[in-house]
């Protein structure tokens, strides 16, 4: 009896102890916009397949245009309108929109060194830690596909690269 009642107590404890840690993850990490939400669900959800013509900037157009925001290239908008361009302190979110011009990461280690260039390239944003960035992108390394890749901004020694926050019609 005494061994159920301290197994019973210990559940309790682990499950209150789990209500915390869930109650603190959800006060770190705000909720994802809706439209974010939906542009980096479209990008998942073709994860392998091409997008319209392969482009990599077709991949973030549809999604925004699925998503319900402005689509970039039509009705008035511009051909790089993915959103509002985000600020040097603003917070990066999933469902953001990169648009790298001649872009240059190095990345080194003890046993060398790899570069990673994008020169024209649009990708959408699928994680973010730190200064890492997970994408959802294609026409990148001879794929036409929907593909993942990242970078760490840290590692850039060349060129630009802007967020953009989808935003409503």
């Amino acid at each position: 009896m005494r061994k159920r009642i301290l197994v019973h107590a210990t559940l309790l404890v682990c499950a209150a102890a789990l209500a915390c840690q869930l109650a603190v993850a959800q006060v770190k990490e705000p909720a994802l916009p809706d439209l974010n939400r939906k542009v980096l669900k479209f990008a998942e959800d073709h994860l392998g397949k091409q997008v319209g013509n392969g482009e990599c900037w077709t991949l973030a157009a549809e999604a925004l245009a699925e998503a319900g925001a402005p689509r970039p290239g039509a009705m008035g908008v511009a051909v790089n309108d993915f959103g509002r361009k985000l600020g040097a302190r603003e917070k990066i979110l999933p469902g953001d929109v990169v648009q790298f011009e001649k872009a240059k990461f190095v990345h080194r280690t003890r046993t060398g060194t790899s570069t990673q260039t994008m020169s024209h390239h649009t990708a959408i944003v699928a994680k973010v830690q730190g200064k890492t960035i997970a994408l959802l992108h294609q026409n990148h390394g001879g794929k036409r596909t929907v593909g993942t890749g990242s970078i760490n901004l840290d590692e850039r020694t060349e060129g630009t690269v802007e967020f953009f926050r989808p935003r409503p019609k």
